[in-house]
């Protein structure tokens, strides 16, 4: 789902920004590494404390890791179909 994608780009981006590894986040959060790397994939489909527990373990607001909006978790369109501007020529 898209959805998860985006959110798992965000808690991925918010981690690198505050210099934490997956481990580290993961022990802060009292959750497990490979459900981070889970997340960050788009795999997993976490409750609403786990995410409240990444939130608090990444000193932000829980919506700061949610998708700003429908946009922000639709899929990119495949490189052949969107539309480009025709060549002169």
């Amino acid at each position: 789902m898209a959805i998860l994608k985006s959110l798992g780009r965000r808690i991925r981006e918010r981690r690198r920004g505050v210099g934490l590894s997956q481990e580290e986040l993961g022990h802060q959060a009292g959750i497990d590494r490979s459900y981070i790397s889970g997340l960050e994939r788009g795999l997993r489909n976490p409750t609403f404390q786990i995410l409240n527990q990444i939130a608090g373990a990444l000193d932000c607001p829980l919506a700061a890791l949610l998708p700003e909006s429908e946009a922000d978790a639709a899929p990119s369109p495949p490189e052949e179909t969107r539309w480009r501007e025709p060549q002169p020529g």
